[in-house]
């Protein structure tokens, strides 16, 4: 069949003007990919109009819109199909329109007069991650008027309704701090406790989302090295699962071993200050690597790890309150070989960003525990060498955001109520001032940044408010 030249010339057209734009790109997790990157794929003009920031329009970036939601936000938001889901502090879970900011649906999971402890809020801390209709998020739930239970939620997308929920563990004072992660039918989670009062025995749970049972348990306390009549408590998990898809394997690091509880676990055991290597499917340990033995200076990893590979070698790397970020060899068989280590000299508990690419570079913000913060860059060669270089730019305060990299800008926020972006370079470019600390960790969706305050409310940034 002969088509006229008009149609080929129109033809043409349409497919021209299909390679000159892109197509957004949802953020559905924390960190957006199962590897925690952090890093932004979208990149020039969306084919929604929507241009994407970069250090040369950075000065557009306006807020197109603020939404008060009534409790302090500290996980990222998830963006999905038009629609931001978030969770706050006062135990509610919103689902809004990305372009407008209109809430359209709410669920309280767990309001504060429900919570029958004093020591526990049934606050939502962590972040939600949407798969396939469902909105999985962690939370506290008052099982009876003297229990709680710390809980996986499954809400159904549309309209935020209980779909089903698992409890996974009715411990005192556990809480959920880290971000479910759902592969292949099963969603990975930590449990930890309410800022050690009291103090918890840590441990990964696998939940299964066709019959909603607890398919497998890995516990982080491996009591049978405690010390004899020993009532061991710590190595709580509150970072949220890196996951190797290719050889099914999910990456966490666990805290200390509670050495500042009352009473404390006298010496280490097997799994505290952990970098944790399970088989997706089972729960089957497979290697770990502990970075502090005996650890009394509360040195958790609280930060998430990240999965990185350079042409000679794969890579999880996690940053240690112990001022230490560590790259420890992986495989298809988990956690091989010696660690490598980068000193940064400052407390660590904020996830690193990934610059996707040829560099495959990481930015680790600095300053829990002390008054400023900072970033330092962390150079993977091809060889697979590591370097560091401290970035110029120094925030007046804490910085517990984990950073968004998107295109050469990163954004971050911190505990000085405000929102940052700087270069590559660590040259601040831009800062957006809210009415609280920001610990959110900010998402990317077709143009737009999204990110919580502990004000309260909930931004929307984009390139001339678009």
């Amino acid at each position: 069949m002969r088509y006229p030249h008009s149609m080929i010339f129109m033809t043409l057209t349409i497919s021209i003007l299909l390679l000159s734009t892109a197509r957004g790109e949802d953020w559905p997790k924390y960190r957006r990919d199962y590897l925690n990157t952090g890093h932004s794929a979208e990149t020039g003009t969306l084919s929604n109009g929507v241009t994407t920031v970069n250090s040369q329009n950075i000065s557009s970036l306006a807020l197109k819109w603020s939404r008060s939601l009534g409790g302090k936000i500290s996980g990222s938001p998830a963006v999905v199909a038009g629609f931001v889901y978030v969770g706050t502090w006062n135990g509610t879970m919103y689902k809004l329109d990305a372009i407008a900011g209109t809430v359209l649906a709410q669920r309280n999971l767990g309001p504060s007069s429900t919570c029958p402890s004093t020591n526990v809020t049934c606050r939502i801390g962590g972040s939600p991650m949407v798969s396939n209709g469902i909105v999985y998020i962690g939370a506290a739930k008052a099982v009876t008027n003297t229990t709680i239970a710390a809980t996986l939620y499954a809400l159904k997308a549309s309209d935020l309704s209980i779909a089903w929920s698992t409890p996974l563990t009715t411990q005192p004072g556990a809480e959920i701090w880290s971000s479910p992660v759902e592969f292949n039918g099963l969603v990975y989670l930590g449990v930890a406790s309410h800022n050690d009062t009291p103090c918890v025995k840590g441990a990964v749970y696998a939940v299964n989302v066709s019959t909603h049972a607890i398919a497998w348990t890995f516990n982080t306390l491996d009591e049978t090295s405690c010390p004899t009549g020993t009532n061991c408590v710590g190595a709580a998990v509150w970072s949220s699962a890196a996951v190797d898809t290719a050889n099914g394997i999910v990456y966490f690091g666990t805290g200390n071993p509670g050495s500042n509880c009352k009473p404390p676990t006298a010496n280490a055991t097997r799994y505290p200050d952990n970098i944790i290597a399970l088989k997706a499917t089972s729960g089957t340990l497979m290697g770990h690597f502990q970075a502090i033995a005996n650890d009394t200076h509360d040195f958790d990893f609280g930060s998430s790890p990240v999965l990185t590979t350079t042409a000679s070698q794969s890579w999880v790397a996690e940053s240690s309150k112990d001022g230490i970020m560590y790259f420890v060899s992986r495989s298809s068989k988990g956690i091989i070989g010696s660690p490598h280590t980068i000193t940064i000299g400052s407390q660590l508990i904020a996830s690193p960003a990934v610059q996707l690419g040829a560099s495959n570079n990481l930015y680790q913000p600095t300053g829990f525990g002390t008054t400023k913060g900072n970033f330092v860059k962390i150079n993977q060669s091809s060889t697979g060498s590591l370097t560091n270089q401290k970035q110029t730019f120094v925030s007046s305060s804490t910085i517990f955001s984990a950073p968004l990299m998107v295109n050469d800008v990163l954004f971050f926020g911190s505990d000085d109520f405000k929102l940052h972006a700087i270069s590559m370079t660590g040259s601040l470019l831009w800062a957006f001032a809210t009415n609280g600390g920001v610990d959110s960790g900010p998402a990317e969706s077709n143009g737009r940044i999204y990110f919580g305050s502990n004000d309260g409310n909930l931004y929307a940034l984009s390139v001339g408010a678009k």
